[in-house]
């Protein structure tokens, strides 16, 4: 069995209709396919584990069709079930995963690709609990998770009256850099204490800390250039004691992976990382922002299987 969770708001309802189609064009399909729509923010998840606890056994793919948050919301329905295969068809407006991936940003033609016989491949996604939760309110996280200016840039990014303007004009990419001049207005930078495989670091006027599976963030800005997925170690990037002016430098020299050539851009690599800060930090994880004083992040104990050329 083949499952569909779509998004039917992301991309304009562009990922229901490429799903209508691909099945109206393959009706040996049909019956092989069951197709769930989501309702509203975080619906993705409750399918995916219902879908889960009922059909588990027999589900060959499950496919979310939608933006990166979607993704996220059915990774975190799924947590019980790592066996399941997964695939992603990327209509948001980022698909920083699909980059990651290096899977085709073309919705019709990575559909067809995934009914191929191409192989899954083992990916190790990142795990992250908020103020010391208990194990079991642990969340899974695919791409990148953010503490600081990017978290309060993806904030306002997702609350603006322009984003869904800018997507119809296919100007995604102007998005983040509205994001980036709005908020740097705005920011504190903070003071934090990292401990990375158990090695502590204080770090002071920061800016952003960043955990990443893959290189991009913020719509296929390289804040990773180097990341690589493994069962190993994150790559971590700390932007601090720099100047504003000095940042819109590096944060121009991003979008193709140069800014780690600047003396205040650190980059680590770790599997295990603990943020304490004295004040409330902001965190996105795939786009989907919150708050918290301390975080753990580690990778997850195993690979899952992701369906990906």
């Amino acid at each position: 069995m083949h499952i569909f969770i779509i998004n039917p708001t992301a991309g304009k309802g562009q990922g229901q209709k490429v799903v209508e189609e691909f099945l109206t064009s393959h009706p040996q399909l049909k019956k092989r396919c069951k197709t769930f729509h989501t309702k509203y923010t975080g619906h993705a998840t409750s399918l995916a584990e219902q879908i889960a606890a009922m059909h588990h056994e027999r589900v060959k793919q499950l496919i979310v069709v939608g933006g990166d948050g979607t993704f996220y919301e059915v990774l975190n329905g799924l947590k019980d079930y790592p066996k399941i295969p997964l695939a992603f068809v990327p209509v948001g407006s980022g698909n920083d995963l699909a980059r990651g991936w290096k899977t085709s940003l073309n919705p019709k033609r990575h559909l067809n690709i995934l009914f191929s016989r191409i192989k899954g491949k083992p990916y190790w996604f990142g795990t992250y609990r908020t103020d010391l939760l208990a194990k079991n309110k642990l969340k899974l996280f695919a791409s990148t998770i953010g503490f600081g200016f990017d978290a309060e840039i993806t904030e306002r990014v997702n609350a603006s009256r322009f984003k869904r303007l800018l997507n119809k004009l296919h100007l995604t990419f102007l998005i983040y850099v509205i994001g980036i001049l709005a908020t740097l207005y705005t920011f504190q930078t903070k003071n934090f204490e990292a401990k990375i495989d158990g090695e502590t670091y204080q770090f002071e006027d920061v800016w952003l800390i960043t955990l990443s599976n893959h290189p991009y963030f913020g719509g296929g800005m390289k804040i990773a250039p180097n990341a690589k997925n493994n069962q190993q170690h994150f790559s971590i990037t700390v932007v601090h004691n720099i100047s504003k002016l000095k940042l819109l430098l590096v944060f121009l020299s991003i979008f193709i992976g140069k800014h780690t050539n600047f003396k205040e851009v650190e980059t680590f690599t770790g599997s295990r990382i603990e943020i304490n800060s004295e004040k409330e930090l902001s965190y996105q994880a795939d786009g989907v922002t919150g708050r918290c004083y301390r975080c753990l992040i580690e990778k997850e104990n195993h690979s899952r299987v992701v369906k990906r050329k």
